[in-house]
């Protein structure tokens, strides 16, 4: 573990201990499981809605390949110390909230009011 910054979200933020890492890694984890069932929910009232929009067969064909492909990346980036793995848990927590974002935006549109996801 190093003592650089682990994350971007706090650039004050030091980790000294390997405990405190661990605390850290657990918290941008579950941030994280959190956005994505809020990102689910949203998928979840906008199929019916759009029902075209979805095949199960290339929904799952398209999810599996996307996340070993990225774990793959991930992996190999941070066995060359280009991020550790607290950076990489936010980043993904950055791109969850765009996510739900996004779903909160489409199904606000769709309804004709403001929905909230997360």
């Amino acid at each position: 573990m190093s003592e650089e910054n682990p994350t971007s979200q706090d650039p004050e933020r030091k980790i000294g201990s390997q405990a405190e890492y661990d605390a850290l890694l657990a918290e941008l984890i579950g941030k994280h499981q959190a956005l994505q069932r809020a990102a689910q929910i949203g998928m979840s009232y906008y199929i019916p809605l759009r029902p075209q929009s979805v095949e199960p067969l290339h929904l799952r064909l398209g999810i599996n390949s996307a996340l070993v492909g990225e774990a793959g990346l991930a992996k190999l980036l941070m066995d060359k110390g280009v991020f550790t793995e607290a950076e990489y848990w936010q980043y993904q927590i950055e791109a969850m909230e765009r996510e739900v974002r996004n779903w909160e935006n489409a199904l606000s549109e769709m309804k004709g009011r403001k929905i909230t996801l997360h």
